[in-house]
């Protein structure tokens, strides 16, 4: 729960996918994605693919994610670092975005930065 707003798991961020930015926006990532969550907002999410090598890696880390989502009056972002099962789930309330190249996106799709 986030400011009162109850997020079952990462996947009621990406319920509809509104497709991809062009551009890594000062960011390394390897493509930039942008989603409405289950509650009619819009998501924006990093993804940074790391190569794999074995089992374990394809297991727990094959994917970094950064989700930010916002309500309206804050910025949230929730990081999950992922294979076929979630190795690391952080969420981050109240968040302040530096990077003034993805500052501007997230404000062009209406996220308070």
């Amino acid at each position: 729960t986030v400011e009162g707003v109850e997020y079952i798991s990462y996947r009621t961020l990406d319920s509809k996918g509104t497709g991809k930015y062009d551009g890594n926006y000062g960011c390394e990532c390897d493509r930039i994605v942008g989603y409405t969550d289950s509650y009619g907002r819009q998501v924006v999410l990093l993804v940074h693919e790391i190569p794999c090598f074995d089992s374990e890696d394809r297991m727990y880390d094959q994917y970094h994610l950064l989700f930010f989502f916002h309500n309206e009056k804050h910025l949230h972002a929730l990081y999950c670092r992922e294979g076929h099962r979630i190795s690391v789930f952080r969420i981050f309330e109240n968040v302040t975005v530096l990077s003034e190249e993805l500052k501007q996106l997230l404000a062009s799709e209406g996220f308070p930065v």
